[in-house]
């Protein structure tokens, strides 16, 4: 029983959190990888969901850090110069 129990919370609580450190991933994005890896793939996807994760981070701040910046939008007057009747 004890081993059970040890197993559970390696799983579910040790695991996440040593992951995040190693791929430098909050806990919840490494339990929320796994499971849609396992979901989508199995076993296999399981184990390799986390480093998928890892390199799609990557990609993502990658990308945000070479995209051009935003050109500030221009609006419009806030109120219509002409009223609508009268």
């Amino acid at each position: 029983m004890f081993f059970v129990v040890y197993q559970q919370i390696e799983n579910q609580f040790l695991q996440p959190v040593i992951y995040g450190k190693t791929v430098q991933l909050s806990p919840l994005a490494v339990l929320v990888s796994v499971l849609i890896g396992a979901k989508l793939a199995g076993i296999l996807g399981a184990l390799g969901a986390i480093p998928i994760a890892g390199a799609i981070q990557v990609v993502l701040i990658d990308w945000q850090r070479r995209r051009p910046p935003a050109e500030p939008v221009a609006l419009g007057p806030a109120v219509p110069e002409d009223p609508p009747f009268g």
